[in-house]
């Protein structure tokens, strides 16, 4: 009786991998590595936002400064005439400064006057500059406004005179009348000796001191001391 062979079994090879226990740990793990590389990138692009403002902010305060600089260092003592009547060289209150200066130069007209009315205000968080050409006709012809800084809370102008004047002109002494030859509007023309401009931006404080430049004095005529001879020369 034939019997049946039976066919070998063959041990197929037993796949390696990786158990339940094994993956829950592995994702965790990246999970971890993950999340803490989020947090140093995150931390990466909130330091270099803080940076980016931060210079722009300089940046601004250092244009603001140049040219409230440039301003006061021309201020001359030159009132001027709007439509309520004559106004001083120099009118300052709390938070506002208006001025004349020389230096104005259009390129576009030759016949232009160099002087300038300048005013600096604050308007809601804007530092603003007012800068009128015209001079005797302020409040007639519309001046150009520029921003200078934003997110300004406080500002306070102070004249320095050399103790600080939250007004002027100054009451403590009389105004001195400009020459009646029709050259400039008769009215005050003192100027103090600098100015004082505070202001907070963003809980951060900043005091700028400005030396007005005092004009220089008035040469005599050399012509008339040529034409004059010495004593000792005389025939």
């Amino acid at each position: 009786m034939w019997s049946k062979s039976r066919k070998p079994q063959v041990q197929l090879p037993r796949m390696a991998g990786f158990t339940l226990i094994e993956l829950v740990v592995a994702m965790s793990i990246f999970a971890l590595l993950s999340l803490a590389g989020w947090q140093v990138f995150n931390n990466l692009m909130t330091t270099r936002e803080r940076a980016s403002l931060q210079a722009a902010r300089l940046s601004a305060e250092q244009i603001a400064y140049g040219q409230l600089l440039r301003d006061l260092t021309q201020a001359v003592a030159r009132p001027v005439r709007d439509q309520t009547g004559v106004q001083p060289a120099l009118s300052l209150e709390t938070q506002r400064l208006s001025f004349t200066r020389t230096g104005y130069f259009d390129p576009r007209f030759s016949q232009t006057s160099p002087l300038e009315r300048v005013q600096y205000l604050l308007d809601g968080e804007l530092l603003v500059r007012l800068s009128n050409p015209q001079i005797d006709q302020a409040g007639v012809a519309q001046p150009t406004r520029s921003v200078l800084l934003r997110d300004v809370q406080q500002l306070r102008f102070e004249a320095l005179n050399p103790a600080p004047e939250a007004l002027w002109p100054s009451l403590s002494d009389q105004p001195i009348a400009t020459n009646a030859q029709g050259t400039s509007p008769e009215g005050d023309v003192r100027l103090p000796r600098g100015v004082q401009v505070s202001f907070t931006q963003q809980g951060r404080e900043r005091v700028w001191l400005f030396a007005l430049v005092e004009p220089l004095p008035k040469m005599e005529d050399d012509s008339s001391a040529q034409q004059t001879p010495p004593a000792g020369n005389t025939p």
